[in-house]
This record gives structure tokens, sequence and C-alpha cells, in this order.
């Protein structure tokens, strides 16, 4: 919906700065035809005008006829017969409108004799949209161009006049020397220049006062004040009462269609609600998708419409060519936009409800539309506004029971290293972490999916081994873990909430070379994720004092030597 406002605001604006100074002309233009019209004439009068007209040219005919007859044979009877078949022409024109007029119908129509002058050529149809366009932008430069003009033709007659003066003065200085020469006043070189002295004066007199009166109209255009800020303002007063009007009705009438048409979808899907109904969901897209396709449409042709009805012919042409544009450039694009209709309607490689893989991260599709909100649970924010155009790059797949991400905002991570850190703040850009003694450190979301971390938060173990002395070998799979049991359990009580200990366990591992190992594993929530380090040094802790307790010898690697009696000996 947003697009086609935007697409109809945008034709708006556009039309709102072309038609801005053409409507002055076409004011003056209509009060002319106005006038013109206040004085109709009856279908008398005009008759009897028609059959003046064609009087003459028949008249006209006759007088060719009888020229060409006494010029046969002659150079000029080529010439006497092409006027004589345009005065032809002319009579069967005048005849054809006479008759249209007395009768109402015509002889080419009675006889279903009627055809197109030519074919219909596309050039030819917009070159009558755009001829009323250019003209009314050529009224703009029209004093500029006459000023330019008549300064033109101003520097030709100069030259002309400077050419002729300087022919008279060379002219009469002839004659003087054939004067002084004492050459007869009619000899043939004193007549010929004599006639050559008359003509060039001639010229000299008709470029003086044709430069004179250039100089008037130019010293006339001058003096206009009208100019540009003045006819911009006459321009925008009349669009504002005429042009601006229509422009103003053709907004509503497109706003009315499109929005009548929506509101009515959507209380359509109220009363029957299939976008409810699983089974007609696809059902429910489709009709999504044509009635923003028959809204933009409908509304589209009431604003031409109301353009047409007002008799705007410059505003309805420049809108024609912007849809025309609009067409040709959806022409090729054709099978873009049908994949992109293919994903509205959420059979596309890509689907609504969906996980995708955006550099490494996970993301949830959600209502497929011109921008789609991909969103994570784990990540704080809106999520990711992604143009459909990409959205079409991606394949999705259904969701499965996997994490959307390794951790959420305030967790506790073990990191590679051994490193020990709190979720600060998670991005789509960047996971902000906070290490122990208030350092941060900002890393990349997909490195950061790279990095694996350990989350402490969804609860965690904390393992270790003791080894005791082989003399406690009796009991060492007994009652010595029992009782070591009991001391860690009563040892972390001590430290941590009862809830937190999840288990407890210690067995007997292994019987290693200098040792027996019992093996200790606690289980904690991960509430207790803060105190990770602590607990892990605590269990090796409590052990110790348990064995210091009840006496029990902790081993240590043992080296036994066996000596062998020398056989040389």
């Amino acid at each position: 919906m947003l697009t086609s406002l935007r697409l109809a605001i945008c034709l708006t604006v556009f039309f709102t700065c072309l038609a801005a100074r053409p409507v002055a002309a076409q004011s003056g233009s209509t009060t002319e035809s106005e006038a013109a019209a206040s004085k109709p004439q009856t279908q008398t009068e005009t008759l009897r005008a028609l059959a003046a007209s064609h009087a003459g040219v028949v008249k006209a005919i006759q007088e060719r006829q009888t020229s060409a007859k006494a010029a046969n044979g002659t150079p000029s009877a080529e010439t006497l017969q092409k006027e004589l078949a345009e005065l032809e022409m002319r009579r069967d024109a005048l005849e054809k409108d006479f008759l249209a007029v007395a009768a109402g119908v015509t002889n080419q129509e009675y006889l279903g004799e009627i055809r197109d002058e030519a074919p219909l050529s596309l050039e030819q149809e917009l070159s009558r949209l755009l001829i009323p366009m250019v003209s009314e932008v050529r009224k703009l430069s029209k004093k500029p161009r006459a000023l330019q003009e008549l300064q033109d033709n101003l520097t030709l007659q100069e030259n002309r006049r400077d050419l002729a003066q300087l022919a008279v003065a060379n002219l009469s200085a002839q004659l003087k020397t054939l004067a002084i020469s004492k050459e007869p006043k009619q000899s043939d070189l004193t007549k010929l220049l004599q006639r050559q002295l008359e003509s060039w004066e001639t010229r000299l007199s008709e470029s003086q006062s044709r430069a004179l009166a250039l100089e008037r109209q130019i010293h006339e255009l001058k003096q206009d004040t009208t100019g540009v800020w003045s006819s911009l303002a006459e321009a925008g007063q009349t669009f504002v009462f005429t042009r601006g009007r229509n422009i103003l009705l053709a907004i509503v009438a497109f706003i009315a269609v499109f929005f009548g048409l929506r509101l009515l979808y959507f209380y359509g899907l109220k009363i029957v609600p299939i976008s409810k109904m699983e089974k007609l969901s696809f059902f429910s897209r489709l009709l999504g998708l044509l009635n923003q396709a028959l809204s933009l449409s409908l509304g589209t042709l009431a604003a031409l419409a109301v353009l047409y009805a007002s008799g705007d012919w410059l505003l309805g042409g420049v809108a024609m060519l912007i849809l025309l544009g609009i067409a040709i450039a959806a022409k090729n694009g054709l099978t873009q936009y049908f994949e992109q209709v293919r994903m509205l309607l959420n059979l596309g490689s890509a689907r609504e409800g969906e996980r995708v893989l955006i550099d490494g991260v996970p993301w949830r599709i959600g209502t497929i539309n011109l921008q789609t909100r991909l969103t994570n649970p784990c990540i704080d924010g809106p999520g990711l506004r992604v143009p459909l155009e990409q959205l079409m790059t991606m394949t999705s797949r259904q969701e499965g029971h996997e994490a959307w991400f390794p951790c959420r905002t305030g967790d506790m991570l073990l990191l590679p290293d051994d490193l020990f850190a709190k979720v600060h703040h998670i991005s789509p850009d960047f996971v902000e972490i906070t290490f122990r003694g208030g350092i941060s450190r900002l890393i990349p979301t997909p490195e950061f999916v790279k990095l694996q971390p350990a989350n402490l938060s969804e609860g965690f173990l904390v393992s270790a081994t003791l080894g005791l002395d082989y003399r406690h070998q009796p009991d060492i799979t007994q009652s010595i873990p029992a009782q070591l049991q009991a001391d860690l359990r009563t040892g972390l009580l001590e430290r941590v909430p009862a809830e937190h200990l999840v288990d407890l366990s210690v067995t007997f591992k292994e019987a290693a070379t200098s040792s027996l190992d019992l093996g200790m594993i606690a289980k904690f929530s991960g509430a207790a994720a803060d105190q990770y380090l602590e607990l892990r040094r605590l269990l090796q802790q409590i052990a110790v004092e348990s064995c210091n307790t009840h006496g029990w010898h902790i081993a240590f690697p043992q080296v036994v030597v066996h000596h062998h009696p020398d056989t040389a000996s």
C-alpha cells in the first residue's frame, strides 16, 4: 500500500511541475475560442459560405482548363495541369463538406468507402501527445528567442547597410572620375554605372529602413516589463484555479478508489476469515495480491477519468506517457516480476515462518512483502528488513529443534582458552561481551557464531579426579566414594543454594599406575554460572579437606627400582 501511494504522489508532483506554466497559455487560447464561439453561425449561413467557395473553385477550374487547352504543348502546360489537379481536390473536399452539413452523411459513408488515411503508427500517436507539451514548453522561451532572432536580423541588416554604403561610395567615385574625364553621359559605361548606383542606393535605403524597424521592435520588446517571475506568478495563480483543481480532483478520485477497495477487502476478510484457515492460505494471499493490483489499476483509471472529463489533455497526455513507460519497463522485467509474484504467493524458494541462514546466523522469515522482516528470538531489536529482490536469492527450510543462537543477552559463556565472559548485548551486527574486570569486547555476529562458545547459563558440569594411595584398596569402591560424596555435597551447599546443585556423583574411575582414581562430577543449574571458576576450584578444595579429615593418603608418582644380582659375579 505504501509503495502504491508513493507512486501516486510521484505522479501528482510530476504533473504539477510540468503543468504550472502551460495553464496560462491554455487559458488565453480558451478565451479566444470562447470569443469566437460567442457568434455561432447557423446551418444556412454555413451552407451559403461553402456554396460560394465551391463556385469560386469551379470558376477557377474552368479558367485553368481553358488556359491548359490554349497552352497545349508549351512548357507552361505542366504547371497548369498541376494547378488544375489541386483545384479539383479542393472542389471535392468542398462538396464533401457541403453534403455532410446539408444531409448529415457523405457519399463515402453511403458506399462504404471510408478508409483510414494511413495505418496506425505508434510514433505518430506519441508525437500527437508530445507536440502539445513541447509547444507549451517553447512558450516559456518565446520572448528570449524572439529577441535573439531580432538581434540576428539587425546584425544582418547592418552588414548589408555597410556593404551597400561601400558599393554606393565606389560607384559614385567611378562616375565622378568619368565626369572629370569628360565621358559622355549617354555612353554605355556611364549608363551602366548609373543603373548600378541607383540599384545600390535602393538597397541601402531598404537596409537602413529595415534596421530602423528592427531597432524599434527590439526597443519595444525590451520595454516589456513582463518578466520571468511575473509570468511564473501569473501561471501559478491560474494553476490554482484551473489545472490545480483538476489534479486535486484526480488525487481525490485515486485515494477514494484505492483505499475504498482496500477497506472493502479488509472488512470482507473479517466476515470470511480465509487467512485463518490453513488450507486456504494460498487463496488468501492470491486475493490479497489481486486486491492490491486491482486497487492500484482502478485508482489510476479513476484519476485518468477525472482528467479526461475535465478536458485537461496536457495532464492526460503526460499521465499516459508515464503509464506507457511503466508498461514498457514491466515488459522488459516480466520474468523478474513473475518470480516476485511467486514469492508474494509464498511459493518461492524462501517461505514464511521458515528458517534461513545469513552469514551463518539463522533467521525466521516473517510476512513476505516488498520489505520482509527477519527475526531471531535470541537477537535483540526488531531484526532485519530485507527487500523482496534479496529474499528471492535465498533458500529456506522448516524449523527443527536446533537452537537459534548460542546464547541470549545476560548469559555466561566459556570461550576458548578458558575465557569466562558475560553477554551484554546481541545485535545483528555485533555481540558485546564483558570479561571479569569490566573489559568489554565487540565481536561481529558471524564470527561469534564460529567461536562456538559454551553457554554456562543452560547448565554446566564441574568434574575432577582424585588419586588415593593403594593402601585404601579395600575401601576404594564402596565406603570412600560414599563418604567423599557426602562431604562434597555438604561443602558445596555451604556455597550455593540447594536448587542450584542439580546432581553430584563420586565413582571409582580406574586403577592407575601409582594411584586409585576417583571421578567427581557436580552438575549445576544455569543460575550458578557466574560461580563457574570458583566451583571448579572448590571441588578440588573440598576433596583435599575430606582426605585430611578421614586420613586418606593422596597418591603421588612412585619409581620402583628392581635390583637384579650380577650374573657375572
